[in-house]
Parts: C-alpha cells; structure tokens; sequence
C-alpha cells in the first residue's frame, strides 16, 4: 500500500475513533490533513470573532513547511498514537509498574516535549519515578516518542493476547 492510500486510510479511521482525542489533538490532525492534501494555506487568517475557523487555519499554517508526503506520515503516526493511547487503556491486566513507566515517559514525551519542571522530592517517590521515566526520553523527537509508545502498546497487546490464549 502506498502512502497516499495509507493516509487516507487512517483519515477514515479518525472519524471513527470510539474516543473523541481533545480539541488540541483534533487541529493538529486538522493542520496535518489540510498540509498533506491542500499544500500551503491559501486563505487569510480569520478574524477574532470566528475562533474555530481561526484556531484551524493557525493549526494548518504551523504545519505550512511540511512536503505533502511529511504532512502524510505524520498525520498517519498521530492518529495511529491516538489510537493506541486508547487501546492501552482497555488492557485487561495491568502492565507492570516497569511498563507503565516507560508509557508514561514516552506519552508526555510525545505530547508535551521535554521536561519543564524540577524532579519532586524524595518523599513523593510516585511522582519521582514518573518525572525519571519521562525525563529518560527528553532527548526523542515527538515523532520517535510516538513511534516507540505506539510500539510498546504492540508489545504488551501481543503478551496478553499470547497469555489468553495459552
């Protein structure tokens, strides 16, 4: 299958998500979609008073750079960590604390970038193991986060559908 059919592929799949991602995720799809099979933003930005078409075109322009084909694969990489991000969430065992480390690392890695604030405390040892799983990923691009969370997902699915049928 070629990229162009992939892409339209997971373009259908986000329209049938079962969980609708946040409104920030949607104009990131949004830019994505519009980059990959428009091109560059062709309008003028919206005025003040249309928010929703505003917030759209700015989600389209902060894309503008991207080739057609970049445009493409990323949006086929956000949708598949969407997808994903929901399919962990219906695990019917609990990965281990290992593993949820590492998913939280990657997920904020993925979707906020790299850690801003200062490690907590030695007596908040929850909240100290998650900031060292997230800060262990600092250095991974959005993409390679999504990339390697979307791949971890894959994995702990496999083991448990090898478990259940064992």
């Amino acid at each position: 299958m070629g990229l162009k059919e992939e892409f339209e592929e997971h373009a259908e799949k986000v329209k049938k998500l079962t969980a609708s991602p946040s409104n920030e995720d949607l104009l990131i799809l949004y830019g994505l979609y519009k980059q990959a099979t428009v091109g560059p933003v062709t309008t003028s930005r919206p005025g003040m008073f249309s928010m929703k078409e505003r917030a759209k075109w700015d989600a389209w322009k902060a894309v503008e750079g991207k080739s057609t084909d970049e445009a493409m694969s990323d949006y086929i990489t956000k949708e598949e960590f969407e997808e994903h991000a929901e399919k962990v969430k219906k695990l019917t065992a609990s990965p281990s604390n290992e593993d949820l480390l590492i998913l939280y690392g990657l997920y904020k890695q993925a979707t906020v970038g790299p850690v801003t604030t200062s490690r907590p405390g030695m007596f908040s040892m929850k909240e100290r193991a998650k900031w060292d799983a997230w800060k262990a990923v600092e250095g991974k691009s959005t993409d390679e986060a999504m990339s390697d969370y979307i791949t971890k997902v894959k994995q702990l699915l496999e083991a448990e559908a090898s478990s259940a049928s064992a």
